[in-house]
């Protein structure tokens, strides 16, 4: 699953990116610290943010 939605990312624009990183910023702040969702989560949202960061002077 998570390869898949970090392929995705490459296809989104930058506005579709930000509401991504908001929605996935919520997701990993609601899990609990040990939560096995955490890594995965984390994985995507670090693609998006270097997703977005190498989209900033296009």
């Amino acid at each position: 699953m998570v390869d898949d939605v970090i392929h995705r990312i490459k296809d989104m624009s930058v506005s579709e990116l930000r509401k991504q990183k908001e929605l996935w910023e919520e997701r990993i702040c609601n899990d609990e610290v040990d939560s096995p969702c955490q890594v995965p989560r984390l994985r995507i949202l670090r693609a998006i943010i270097k997703e977005l960061n190498s989209r900033r002077f296009y």
